[in-house]
């Protein structure tokens, strides 16, 4: 904007030295009264014109210190902010006070920034939402399997992890599944073993508590009753044998 404004002060500079070419001094402030009216209500510029200091045409607030000549400068004037922009012609004589308003350019500018910000907010919201959204879809699965691990720690061993849908979690929750079914399949054969083994124990105590039974028997009866050498021989070879 203040490249526009720079270039087109000068603009306005170099059409007033042409129009002040070939004519007298006494026409030079109606050329001004008439280039400065058409000119700002044709393009919204504010313009004034001094010849040998005094105003000869002037739409723009008089200033009571004058920018240095062609540096443009922002002053506040009347509440809004104006870009103003000072040259001098025909070896000073002439000085060209140039302003225009910048102030809706404010407005716009803060208007846009507005929208930008609530643009920003509302991005944001929406990928916080997103983002939460999918590592809750990712935890969920990681919650389920930390529960199955929990029942298992309980010996609650048929627990299963969920296999549904075809992603990562649902091949971890497959393999999980199987290292269960391997688990439980091993406990079945331990199972099934100590079986066989108590059975085992108890047929051979079956099998030890019958001749043990007799050789009390016999025992008993050899040192209660009164025997012959022939039936103390017999009931010690039956002892003997059992």
């Amino acid at each position: 904007t203040e490249k526009n404004c720079i270039t087109e002060a000068a603009y306005i500079k170099k059409t007033l030295e042409l129009e002040f070419e070939g004519i007298s001094d006494s026409e030079i402030p109606t050329v001004c009264r008439q280039y400065v009216e058409l000119y700002s209500e044709s393009h919204g510029a504010e313009l004034s014109v001094m010849l040998d200091g005094a105003y000869v045409a002037e739409r723009f607030p008089r200033l009571v210190n004058l920018p240095q000549e062609n540096v443009p400068k922002h002053l506040n004037i009347a509440g809004k902010r104006h870009i103003v922009i000072v040259h001098s012609l025909q070896n000073g004589r002439i000085t060209l006070v140039y302003g225009k308003d910048i102030s809706e350019l404010d407005g716009n500018f803060f208007d846009m920034t507005v929208s930008f910000i609530a643009i920003y907010v509302g991005v944001s919201v929406f990928l916080a939402v997103m983002l939460y959204l999918m590592l809750k879809r990712i935890s969920l699965p990681l919650e389920k399997l930390r529960l199955v691990t929990v029942d298992i720690s309980e010996g609650k061993y048929s627990s299963r992890a969920s296999e549904k849908g075809n992603d990562e979690f649902s091949a971890l929750g497959k393999s999980f599944n199987l290292m269960l079914d391997t688990i439980n399949s091993q406990i079945d054969e331990l199972t099934a073993a100590n079986e066989q083994k108590q059975m085992l124990i108890d047929n051979l105590a079956h099998e030890l508590r019958t001749p043990l039974t007799s050789i009390r028997g016999y025992a008993e009866y050899m040192t209660m009753a009164p025997l012959s050498e022939d039936e103390q021989q017999e009931s010690a070879e039956y002892i003997i044998s059992q």
